[in-house]
């Protein structure tokens, strides 16, 4: 059963408090609030949890209030969970491909992290609204700090613990840094979605990586970068295999494999309109990064004060 649990949140997108509430439904059907007790998800978000499976087929719901919660069939609840997933996403890929074969003329061929930095700083310059899908392992640029100097520290500590889709140099740096915030202080809109896995590892590599107060001085900057320019940036419990840019015309798609980066970058409404759709599905499931941010900042803070007396 635990690996049924971890093929759930790694390929179809359910979350561990999903799990907890499959789990608990497992044993017996509940109301929400024996619900609560159990799996400790405070009220106010056990229905979240509960909806989202209800909605999904995974969990029963009883016609009358007070709401008994169940999963009477689990077997089969999961079979017709994953065949509506997985249809879904052939149907997706289809419309992707159709949409490819019709815009062929207005595809560019990237082939190196160069050609993608740039691409990917066109579209932002272009964009009124720009959105990303970030691939494994990539932390957004929209969560570096907003200083120049703290941008070039926070580089140097991702670059020098692994590959990078984003070409390294200085100069390069320097272009993206300044694409950023051309964006934020023009007002443009802004948002992105990775791995929640990547968050986590990339916290780590910080928390190592500098002294508790600069640490703690990062967590500040990027929290109050994202208050600032009103940055909507989210984490997901799912795989991303591709880094995903877009704006209201133009999409680029693009993969690092063994260090080398390669893509498409396509002109089309269209695409552009069928990854905005992807975006707002995902981000349905997705958690805010703010609230992560300042619950990590808080945790620095009691320990500090732990190891201080």
């Amino acid at each position: 059963m635990d690996n049924i649990y971890r093929i759930l949140k790694r390929d179809f997108g359910l979350r561990d408090k999903h799990v907890m509430v499959l789990q608990a439904l497992e044993q017996q059907e509940q109301k929400a609030e024996e619900l609560c007790k159990v799996t400790h998800i405070p009220q106010g978000r056990v229905y979240e949890y509960l909806n989202t499976l209800v909605e999904s087929g995974l969990v029963s719901r009883s016609h009358k209030k007070p709401y008994l919660y169940s999963v009477p069939d689990f077997k089969k609840n999961i079979v017709w969970f994953t065949k509506q997933k997985i249809d879904g996403m052939v149907k997706a890929q289809d419309e992707l491909l159709e949409t490819l074969k019709q815009t062929s003329s207005n595809v560019a061929l990237i082939n190196n992290s160069a050609m993608f930095s740039k691409t990917h700083c066109d579209i932002i310059t272009k964009a009124r609204i720009f959105r990303m899908i970030g691939i494994h392992r990539s932390l957004p640029f929209m969560l570096y700090p907003e200083e120049l100097d703290d941008f070039k520290i926070l580089r140097r500590v991702i670059t020098s613990s692994r590959p990078t889709i984003v070409q390294s140099n200085g100069e390069t740096t320097l272009l993206v840094y300044k694409t950023y915030m051309d964006a934020f202080k023009k007002g443009k809109s802004m948002s992105g979605i990775f791995e929640k896995d990547t968050f986590n590892r990339h916290m780590q590599l910080f928390e190592q990586a500098f002294e508790k107060q600069q640490f703690l001085a990062m967590l500040d900057s990027m929290i109050a970068k994202i208050k600032r320019y009103h940055i909507d940036l989210f984490v997901l419990d799912e795989f991303s295999a591709m880094q995903i840019d877009f704006n209201e015309k133009e999409v680029c798609l693009s993969v690092n494999y063994a260090g080398v980066t390669s893509g498409f970058h396509i002109r089309s409404r269209e695409l552009a309109s069928f990854f905005n759709r992807v975006f707002l599905e995902k981000m349905k499931r997705a958690e805010n990064v703010l609230p992560l941010l300042e619950e990590k900042r808080e945790s620095i803070l009691i320990n500090k004060d732990s190891g201080s007396k």
